[in-house]
């Protein structure tokens, strides 16, 4: 123990003899959190142009329901579609609605009509909730005009089935809840697995490998008093990460505060084991580097981040498998959003632990062979 905290006593010296690598470290929480976390907003607005053929009560009726909806923005109307298609594409209008002749007269009389909706789905995201939500509006016109003509059939196909429904874990469906937490997952990922990547490599190149090669010290102690400082480091930026994401979008945490770090720490620990593994079979730092860049890249693909992991095909699960932010993110958000027990996370957490045992343990073996 003695051999290893002086490793962890010089390692910490080495970093804080560069300041501008303690700002770079620093910075991370308030970049990532703050700013990437607010990039990730709700979509609240949707631009939306009009061609009404028709002009009845009816469309006035949708038209001005829209206006008075927090989520549509009316730029204007046209008097044929051929007009709004070109408002469309060079002014980024995210939806046409389009009442075409004697929508209202067929609506009363035949008790259906038709409105055209043309959303750009350039963004697919916006799209979806562009159209969910203008069908939304016009479902409820159309019971009003069953109910004020005394249609019962046209109120009948209106409100056949009455569905309630609540949102659990996240009622207010706010994105940074989901968002905060993951940039902080992202964050200790990155940070973890850049710094263990770079600490043995550059006991190579500057050639003081050698030297402790000569010395009475083991591997273990030394690969130790290599990746605790980073964990330590890790801790504190994940604790600063949290503190900002209740202080600015007062992301609340449900569960367990002590059971974020107990299964962050964990998780750290394999993310170190990759960093020393990337290490290990570096010669130099530009080849850690564009290692350490392409590990990042797999796991934030495969990580529950761009896309859901039950949304892959088969052979991407396989790889969220073997992949450390895929489990740290899911028992984060479980933890933090739902207020998950240490029961429920605990398949998850063995899994990791397997990880760590094994990628450490081949660390262990190429770097005695190697040196």
């Amino acid at each position: 123990m003695r051999i290893i905290r002086f490793i962890i006593v010089k390692e910490f010296i080495q970093i804080f003899r560069n300041p501008l690598l303690v700002l770079i470290i620093l910075s991370q929480p308030f970049i990532q959190v703050l700013l990437l976390g607010t990039a990730g907003g709700d979509i609240n607005y949707a631009s939306v142009y009009v061609v009404d053929e028709d002009l009845s009560s009816t469309s006035r009726e949708i038209i001005s329901k829209m206006e008075g909806s927090d989520f549509f923005d009316i730029r204007g109307a046209a008097l044929t579609m051929d007009e709004a298609y070109k408002v469309m594409e060079y002014k980024n209008i995210n939806l046409i609605v389009h009442f075409p002749p004697n929508f209202e007269k067929k609506l009363i009389k035949e008790h259906s009509s038709k409105v055209q909706l043309v959303t750009n789905a350039i963004d697919a995201i916006t799209a979806s909730l562009t159209y969910a939500y203008s069908s939304e509006i016009i479902g409820a016109v159309n019971k009003d005009v069953a109910i004020k003509w005394g249609s019962k059939s046209l109120s009948n196909k209106a409100s056949t089935v009455s569905i309630p429904y609540s949102y659990w874990y996240n009622r207010a469906l706010i994105s940074q809840y989901i968002m905060v937490p993951a940039m902080c997952v992202a964050m200790v990922v990155m940070i973890t697995i850049l710094l263990s990547g770079m600490n043995i490599v550059k006991e190579k190149e500057i050639g003081t490998m050698e030297q402790l090669n000569v010395t009475p010290m083991r591997k273990t102690h030394f690969i130790m008093g290599k990746i605790i400082p980073v964990w330590i480091i890790n801790i504190v930026l994940l604790a600063i990460g949290l503190i900002l994401s209740s202080l600015v979008f007062h992301v609340p945490v449900v569960g367990s505060l002590w059971l974020v770090f107990f299964l962050s720490g964990v998780v750290m620990f394999l993310l170190l084991a990759v960093g020393v593994l990337i290490s290990v079979i570096s010669n130099t730092q530009q080849q850690a580097m564009f290692f350490t860049f392409f590990i990042i890249m797999i796991f934030v693909i495969f990580g529950d981040f761009i896309t859901p992991i039950d949304n892959m095909p088969s052979w991407g699960k396989a790889m969220a498998d073997l992949n450390p932010q895929a489990y740290y993110s899911r028992m984060i958000h479980l933890v933090i959003t739902k207020g998950s027990g240490i029961k429920d996370i605990l398949p998850d957490l063995l899994k990791v632990s397997g990880l760590t045992f094994a990628t450490l343990a081949v660390s262990l073996w190429i770097f005695n062979k190697k040196d």
